[in-house]
């Protein structure tokens, strides 16, 4: 979607009296810039050289390589520190419908220190007890004037603001998304020691619940330096302060204390050793090296610029001047985007086109070439055809013949198995037979060992009811030593000729 420039990217903007830190998410990892602000150009948030500051955010725009293109803009949530936001905590009674939100805008102007027309302030619900019957609110706000005076610097360097909130709101959404040890069901104390100064934020259920700050300015001497032991007597007194007022508005203990800075951290976790004791751990420790160093408030905007807004429920400060800005962008980004997607759009259907018309005319060719072999196939299947049908016709004649060859012949057969039976009973070797017609007697020479073996044979044929007529002449029996040879007539009756 980002390359048809459907949306721009996203950022969290941190904006401090010293630095512009921005974390923004490349589609592959987090980014992380930042630059350094003159001193002077801004003091507590509000912004004393405009012309500065929008060098500083250019210098910034100028690091980000998807902002290269002229024109382009990205979408940020911007955190400002506690100097420039007061929040505040309200029980109320949990009241269904349009109630609720009358009675929160009740608590919130009895609450504000400044005229309503001055502020922006926001609300949200932190914690439900249905038992009880309550809910509690966190309650915000900042400084009318300086929010429109930044939102509108941010715009005319290519920024586009979509939500203003507080740099605890950041550290706990982050906290929530990267920390690991923590148990959100219990209360916790982040104590941030930073460029800006000394941070208190409670949390409870993992959500914001109060912050106390004390800026650097408050604490530093005339000079503008800091000695150990302000920042020790600092320390401590804030320290009392917080929790106490924990003390008295929650009954469940603190369960720990985190401790982030990059200074000063050896004598704070010494101080808490000694007026508050209770477990100290190390905040950069409990995210396991997934958020560098001070980049804990940028990347927790940028958490929340990533989500949609339509999802989007929590504090904001945005003026309705800063709403049209976005909004407008908006306008820009769609147009934008269909200024794109129509060429791409008919380009691709141009495309689909040219396929389509390649497709067509290959299956084409494909199915004319295919019609060309099925007639080539076709008239050599006929051909096929009718030289089986001859050969079959040869053979059908071939057998017809055979079966005409085959009725025309006489049964012979049977009257020489009876004969060639008669003669291996009588021992008796046959040497001839001669069967010339069904009229002509049949003629029968052979040899044997003995006269009785040929009288044996006369005797089988006898008894044989295919013959009558048997004449076997004495001249027609000769002896040779041991062999003897013979010839003998007979006639074959009716019965026999016909194979019975």
């Amino acid at each position: 979607m980002r390359l048809l420039r459907i949306r721009p990217i996203t950022g969290g903007l941190e904006i401090t009296d010293q630095l512009l830190r921005l974390a923004y998410f490349d589609g592959a990892a987090w980014q992380f810039r930042a630059v350094r602000i003159e001193p002077g150009v801004s003091e507590g948030g509000k912004i004393k050289d405009e012309f500065a500051f929008a060098a500083a955010l250019a210098a910034l725009r100028s690091q980000i390589p998807e902002l290269a293109k002229k024109g382009s803009i990205m979408n940020v949530v911007v955190s400002l520190g506690a100097a420039s936001i007061y929040n505040q905590v309200f029980n109320l009674p949990i009241i269904t419908g349009e109630g609720f939100d009358t009675a929160m805008r009740l608590n919130l102007q009895m609450s504000s220190s400044v005229d309503a027309a001055e502020a922006y302030s926001g609300w949200e619900i932190i914690n439900r007890n249905e038992s009880l019957g309550r809910v509690e609110v966190l309650g915000a706000f900042a400084d009318r004037a300086m929010v429109d005076a930044m939102t509108n610097i941010l715009f005319s360097a290519g920024f586009v603001t979509v939500a203003v909130e507080s740099k605890a709101l950041a550290v706990a959404r982050t906290l929530r998304e990267y920390a690991s040890g923590m148990d959100f069901e219990k209360p916790y104390l982040a104590a941030i020691i930073d460029d800006s100064g000394l941070d208190f934020i409670i949390l409870r259920h993992g959500r914001l619940c109060f912050e106390y700050m004390s800026p650097w300015r408050d604490i530093s001497d005339e000079k503008g330096e800091i000695t150990l032991d302000k920042f020790k007597q600092t320390f401590t007194l804030n320290l009392h302060q917080v929790v106490n007022f924990y003390r008295q508005h929650w009954k469940k203990p603190i369960t720990a204390i985190g401790l982030s800075g990059g200074f000063f951290v050896d004598e704070a976790r010494a101080i808490i050793g000694e007026t508050e004791p209770m477990p100290v751990f190390i905040l950069e420790d409990s995210l396991g090296g997934a958020v560098p160093d001070a980049w804990t408030v940028a990347l927790g905007s940028g958490l929340r610029a990533a989500t949609p807004r339509s999802k989007d429920r929590e504090i904001t400060f945005l003026g309705e001047g800063a709403k049209e800005l976005f909004e407008d962008s908006g306008m820009l980004d769609f147009l934008s985007f269909w200024r794109v997607a129509v060429p791409v759009v008919l380009g691709i259907l141009v495309i689909a086109f040219a396929i389509t018309d390649v497709f067509l005319r290959t299956t084409e060719n494909s199915a004319a070439t295919y019609s060309a072999s099925v007639i080539s196939v076709g008239s050599n299947t006929k051909r096929e055809m009718a030289d089986l049908v001859s050969q079959a016709n040869a053979f059908n004649s071939t057998v017809s013949m055979i079966a005409s060859v085959e009725s025309s012949l006489s049964p012979r057969y049977v009257l020489i198995q009876a004969i060639s039976d008669a003669a291996a009973s009588s021992s008796v070797a046959l040497t001839r037979i001669t069967l010339q017609s069904d009229t002509t007697p049949i003629s029968v020479s052979g040899e044997a060992q003995s006269e009785d073996a040929i009288l044996a044979f006369k005797s089988a044929i006898e008894n044989t009811p295919n013959f009558s007529s048997i004449d076997l002449p004495l001249n027609g029996i000769q002896g040779s030593g041991s062999s003897y040879s013979f010839s003998m007539t007979f006639s074959e009756n009716g019965s026999a000729a016909n194979g019975k």
